[in-house]
């Protein structure tokens, strides 16, 4: 009799003992769904749990990879330039010439600077390691902070700055994330904004959403192009200035950690960009 049962035992955990062996057998850097025509169906819950794992490790392997092959793309440019700037200022004789390169490869280092910076800050905001702590507060208040921050410099380059922002709005919702993508709004509009031109900044919310628009007064952006600024490292055309290409992308994921969407349209008139973000007051919290 305890033969019998024995027998049943070990042929019952036979195909555990495979399951076990394909598992062990892998290497780590073999990521493919485990064959479930071996398992038994006990287990078949856990297994199908396990090749879940193992895909959403494999999409977060593949963004890590994407992201790391882009940003050391973006970081060698302005490197590479600097170091040659820095060279043919230690060869130079002529003084202006020195300073002239000397100028250009501080210019090159402060684009590489706040690269990096947008990068750390990106990091921080993919969805698998998103780690923010959530509370409520006035956006109002903080409009009102990031804003003043900015207003000296537009001043000396001539554009005027303005805000529309007549009541307190609360919500739920990461301080940090949402200075940093009104700050990306701010950055972007001032660089393709003239001297003489106005921004404008406004702020107001009804029983279900908070809504936050920054207008500037440049070029635009034409329809065909709206949809693909927010990917990583995209910029435009014809395009230039000290822009990373990460701003967009960083506020439309500070944005979407709020539960909150951006849509970009013309702006007044037909003139400028209209960059619109709509967080739902009820739902600003971590996805």
């Amino acid at each position: 009799m305890i033969g019998v049962l024995w027998w049943v035992v070990v042929r019952a955990l036979n195909p555990l003992e495979r399951l076990v062996h394909q598992i062990g057998a892998r290497s780590a850097t073999n990521l493919e769904a485990i064959d479930t025509a071996i398992v038994p169906v006990e287990a078949k819950v856990l297994v199908n749990a396990i090749n879940d794992l193992f895909h959403k490790l494999q999409l977060s392997i593949e963004r890590y990879n994407r992201f790391t092959a882009d940003a050391a793309h973006e970081l060698r440019t302005p490197l590479a330039g600097s170091v040659v700037q820095i060279h043919a200022a230690l060869e130079c004789s002529d003084e202006s010439e020195r300073k002239h390169s000397l100028n250009q490869a501080l210019k090159g280092l402060s684009k590489l600077n706040r690269l990096v910076e947008q990068l750390l800050v990106f990091s921080r905001m993919e969805p698998d390691v998103a780690m923010l702590e959530f509370a409520f507060l006035d956006l109002k208040k903080l409009s009102v902070e990031v804003v003043s921050e900015y207003a000296p410099g537009y001043l000396e380059k001539g554009v005027a700055l303005e805000l529309d922002a007549p009541n307190p709005v609360k919500l739920k919702g990461n301080w940090e994330l949402l200075a940093t993508a009104l700050r990306n709004l701010l950055d972007n509009a001032v660089r393709v904004t003239p001297a003489g031109g106005v921004i404008k900044v406004s702020l107001f919310a009804d029983d279900d959403f908070v809504s936050l628009v920054v207008i500037d007064a440049g070029p635009g952006i034409a329809d065909h192009n709206k949809a693909l600024v927010f990917g990583r490292f995209h910029r435009l055309i014809g395009t230039t200035g000290q822009g990373s290409g990460l701003g967009l992308s960083i506020v439309h994921s500070a944005v979407r950690l709020h539960g909150g969407a951006v849509t970009l349209k013309d702006g007044e008139e037909g003139r400028g960009l209209q960059v619109v973000i709509k967080i739902p007051i009820r739902k600003s919290i971590p996805l």
